[in-house]
């Protein structure tokens, strides 16, 4: 038996879980929870993302490569935000659409949705991004914010004394201008762009 096997054995076992639960959870056999747990077969990424989600520890804590007692907050998950309903507040529970584990050393409140091609390359449709509440962004930075009301981007953020520019990556989108009176009535910084994690089929 390997460290992932002993690991996933003794989270499975803490929570009383039988590996046919465990198995319907994960989507595949109980023959493969077996082999896993048994170190005979290797866990995909698809696999590893779904364990931490459900055990609500890091993949690094999976894999062996951190000590659970050692670090605080090693079983924090961060939301994941979805579509940003108006009126609703970010962290309305209609607009969390699931959860991500936090990175070592890398500080981060929650996770975007990104849908869309304007941030490309940088950033790819259906890319997970890792948002550090920050309220002052200096000029250039990537950012998420929320515009009309509601709607939540993520774009360039170039501030000047006429109100602000946010600028797509992909030149086939406008940059959208909004004059001080509207940036400060109908707009907000949500924060700062830290990683970007790829969405995993």
């Amino acid at each position: 038996m390997n460290e992932f096997g002993r690991l996933l054995r003794d989270l499975r076992e803490k929570k009383k879980e039988t590996q046919l639960k465990l198995s319907k959870i994960l989507g595949i056999t109980p023959q493969m929870v077996s082999k896993l747990e048994m170190g005979k077969n290797k866990p995909s990424m698809e696999i590893l993302k779904k364990l931490s989600e459900h055990f609500k520890v890091s993949t690094q804590y999976l894999l062996g490569l951190e000590n659970r007692g050692n670090r605080k907050n090693t079983t924090d998950m961060l939301p994941v935000i979805g579509e940003i309903a108006a009126g609703e507040p970010v962290f309305a529970r209609e607009n969390i659409i699931g959860y991500l584990p936090v990175f070592p050393d890398i500080s981060g409140d929650f996770y975007l949705l990104v849908r869309g091609k304007s941030m490309e390359p940088l950033i790819l449709d259906g890319a997970r991004v890792l948002i550090e509440k920050k309220p002052l962004l200096k000029r250039g930075d990537v950012g998420a914010f929320l515009i009309n009301g509601g709607e939540a981007v993520i774009k360039r953020y170039f501030p000047d004394t006429f109100g602000v520019v946010l600028r797509s990556e992909n030149p086939g989108f406008a940059p959208l201008f909004f004059n001080r009176r509207q940036w400060d009535e109908e707009c907000k910084i949500l924060g700062k762009a830290v990683r970007i994690v790829i969405d995993i089929k």
